[in-house]
């Protein structure tokens, strides 16, 4: 997290316990601003935990719970990727994508996927990121061909993202990279279109 960042906003909205921990990594100033002159604040500017907000912070928690795509981003990343996704309902069993889709999608799953190369399959369990590789592959607006298929071991609510969202943030593309070679060690060993992709 930079200068200037906001931390704590989301709980102190929603009124609900906190999500992550925070811990100050040398010396700083920090301004802390009491819970209730806060909310004040917030419904002067009509930002409310109610209809739109609440979906965008419902979307921007999901997005965070997901450590191997989520680590590190900055609030304003968040904000921005909630409010350019959605959150779908899929069925136990359902196919998320399948090879050769050009869906060009990042879904973040709070349970457990199913990934499959070929005859290869691997259990992911969530709350993970499937879909990665389209953040390296394909360009802008053009969508590259699906390498693996991903399905939904268990009925639940994902978040949809538009790897173009995510293209071109650093830190996005650097935790998407350090799970893409996680994951060739197993899953996607059979996949060395991900080497010439990721540079």
């Amino acid at each position: 997290v930079g200068d200037g960042e906001a931390l704590g906003d989301l709980g102190v909205i929603a009124d609900i316990p906190r999500t992550a921990s925070v811990k100050s990594l040398n010396r700083l100033a920090t301004l802390v601003v009491p819970t209730s002159l806060f909310r004040e604040a917030m419904q002067a500017l009509g930002v409310v935990y109610e209809g739109y907000f609440k979906d965008i912070f419902q979307r921007r928690l999901f997005f965070q719970l997901a450590p191997d795509i989520s680590r590190d981003v900055s609030t304003t990343v968040f904000n921005r990727i909630a409010k350019l996704s959605r959150i779908e309902k899929v069925a136990a069993g359902e196919v998320l994508y399948k090879k050769g889709d050009r869906d060009g999608r990042l879904i973040v799953s709070p349970g457990e996927v199913e990934l499959s190369v070929g005859k290869q399959t691997e259990l992911m369990t969530g709350p993970t990121v499937v879909g990665e590789c389209e953040i390296f592959l394909g360009g802008l607006g053009k969508p590259a061909q699906r390498l693996h298929s991903a399905k939904a071991t268990i009925p639940m609510d994902v978040l949809i993202i538009d790897a173009d969202v995510t293209r071109g943030i650093p830190v996005i593309e650097d935790n998407a990279r350090r799970l893409i070679r996680t994951r060739q060690r197993s899953i996607y060993q059979d996949l060395p279109q991900l080497n010439r992709a990721l540079g």
